[in-house]
Parts: structure tokens; C-alpha cells; sequence
């Protein structure tokens, strides 16, 4: 059990190490919003994970007039349409962002053909 304990506490830093790395040599603002969101996507289901595996909440008491199994489905469901939603409105952001690029690409060059017109 302290093996288990000890490998998923050195994945969890070797993962929030990647993500600060990687963050501190980011200079967009987008990007680095982008590595904070990885390393809360990535550090959600292995927190459940591990919160329902070692029955955390029963140690501490949070499970008195609750049934444990609904709620950690709850939690589950939660934290995974968050995590959904999240992706989505990164993915939009950049596709959007590539758009708006292309585009004023294409009216620069729009107007330099009226003007050579």
C-alpha cells in the first residue's frame, strides 16, 4: 500500500513538474492557460481515483448520513462533464483564434491587389 501511495505521489509531481516546465517557458498567455488546464484535467481523475480506492471520505468521517457510492458517481459525472467542457472551450478558443489569423491573411492580401488594382 505505501508502494502504491509513493508511485502515485511521484506521478502526480512528475506530471505538475512537466506542466510548470512547460508553463515557464510559454510567453502566450493562451498557452500557458493551456498547461494550467492540463495539469487540473490530468490531476482530477486520479484524485477520485484515489479518494475512492483508500476510502478516504469514510476515514474522515464525510460519509455519515450519505450514500457514499451515489455521491461519488455524482462526483464522477461532475468532474468529467467539467473536464468535457473545459477541452471544448480550449479547442474553441484555438480554432477560433486560427481562424481570425487566416482571415486577416486574406484581407491583407485582398487589399493589396485592390490597391496594385
Amino acid at each position: 500500500m505505501v508502494i502504491n501511495i509513493l508511485t502515485t505521489i511521484i506521478i502526480l509531481g512528475m506530471i505538475a513538474v512537466f506542466c510548470y516546465i512547460n508553463y515557464r517557458k510559454c510567453k502566450d498567455d493562451l498557452e500557458k492557460s493551456l498547461y494550467i488546464l492540463l495539469f487540473f484535467v490530468s490531476m482530477v481523475p486520479i484524485v477520485i481515483y484515489y479518494l475512492d480506492r483508500y476510502d478516504v471520505p469514510t476515514y474522515l468521517g464525510w460519509n455519515i448520513n450519505v450514500d457514499s457510492q451515489n455521491w461519488l458517481s455524482f462526483l464522477a459525472n461532475y468532474s468529467a462533464g467539467i473536464i468535457s467542457a473545459v477541452i471544448s472551450a480550449v479547442v474553441l478558443v484555438i480554432v477560433t483564434i486560427l481562424q481570425i489569423k487566416k482571415n486577416n491573411e486574406d484581407n491583407i492580401e485582398r487589399d493589396k491587389e485592390n490597391l496594385r488594382v
